[in-house]
């Protein structure tokens, strides 16, 4: 009985200090998505494959794609990036999904097993630093294509405009408003 008691100890001490560690990136897993187990942060680069921070497809814009003066050479370059990153994050974002499964299977097992907890979690952390590399080279990339004053006039817009909905966006309102008629 001793035994027993121990083992439930010593499993909740290492369930709480794993969950402690893993809050913070759980928590920036979530922030983006919304949609549960899996969704992270490629869940904010869907369909336009933006980088966080307020830089979405901003080159999709055509205000702003005029303002950046971004030529047809920037424009294809930064297509190809975003389709490139697009296709990595499909890979990541399952990765996450894998390591989140089993991190729920091993939370799921009794008796505890602390060290398949520990394994899975540092997987979950693993596939989570994974995502936020591959969008920090994404961001680095895109950014290099520009020059100094583009980015810089960048920065300075608005977050909304930089969104790379530009037309996109009035459009979707009235494909609502159509559909309505129906």
């Amino acid at each position: 009985m001793k035994t027993n008691k121990k083992v439930i100890l010593v499993a909740m001490v290492a369930l709480i200090v794993l969950a402690m560690a893993a809050a913070p990136a759980m928590a920036r897993y979530g922030q983006r998505g919304g949609r549960g187990m899996g969704a992270g942060p490629a869940a904010g680069h869907r369909m336009g494959h933006g980088m966080g921070h307020g830089f979405g497809p901003f080159w999709k814009n055509p205000e702003v794609a005029e303002d950046l003066q971004l030529t047809d050479r920037q424009i294809e370059q930064l297509e190809a990036l975003s389709d490139d990153f697009a296709a990595d994050m499909i890979d990541l974002e399952a990765a996450m999904k894998k390591a989140h499964l089993e991190y729920g299977q091993a939370m799921d097992q009794y008796p505890p097993n602390a060290n398949a907890i520990k394994k899975a979690a540092q997987a979950v952390s693993a596939a989570q630093a994974d995502m936020l590399e591959a969008t920090g080279a994404h961001h680095v990339a895109v950014i290099s294509v520009l020059s100094e004053e583009q980015f810089n006039k960048l920065k300075t817009m608005p977050r909304s405009k930089k969104r790379g909905r530009g037309q996109g966006q009035q459009n979707r309102g009235q494909r609502g408003q159509r559909g309505q008629g129906r």
